[in-house]
Order: C-alpha cells, then sequence, then structure tokens
C-alpha cells in the first residue's frame, strides 16, 4: 500500500510526495523543479547503485538522468525527516 501526502509549500505550489509504509520515510520531491521530470522514483535505485560502488556520475547515466537541473536533485537531497520528527507538536 502507497499513501500519498499533500504538502503545501511556501510559494503556494502543491507538491506531492511519497510514503511508503516500512520505508525510511524520505521526504523526496516527486519531480524536477525544473524541468518537471519524475525523479521521486528514482531514489531507492540511486541509494542501490552506490551501494554497489558506481560513482555519482555514473549511478545518475545509469538511471537516465542526463540534465543537469534533474541530477541536481538527486545529488543534493538531503534527508531532513529525523532531524524534523524531533520537533514533533504533539510533545508538547
Amino acid at each position: 500500500m502507497v499513501y500519498v501526502t499533500r504538502v503545501q509549500t511556501e510559494c503556494i505550489l502543491t507538491h506531492w510526495y511519497i510514503c511508503r509504509p516500512g520505508s525510511s520515510g524520505m521526504i523526496i520531491p516527486v519531480r524536477c523543479f525544473t524541468c518537471g521530470k519524475v525523479v521521486g522514483d528514482k531514489w531507492e535505485s540511486y541509494i542501490g547503485l552506490l551501494q554497489a560502488e558506481y560513482s555519482e556520475g555514473d549511478a545518475l547515466d545509469t538511471l537516465g538522468l542526463r540534465r543537469y537541473c534533474c541530477r541536481r536533485m538527486l545529488l543534493s537531497h538531503v534527508d531532513l525527516i529525523e532531524k524534523l520528527l524531533n520537533y514533533s507538536p504533539l510533545q508538547r
């Protein structure tokens, strides 16, 4: 089962993120912010290729991400979900 959550951003654009039960809870954009190509489904494959000792460039080439705008979506992603969960409003 896949849950899709809606996140409202400051610039009034709405982006959709995929949250799978039992996954790491990654908040990765589904589409490239610049060109709109789907990149969210490539994150787990990208991490798998890096663990298989591919270089970052070779892993992105293997996944078919040729545009530098799409490549930056995976290269510059920082996983902040664990830090954000420390500030849950339910604990106050």
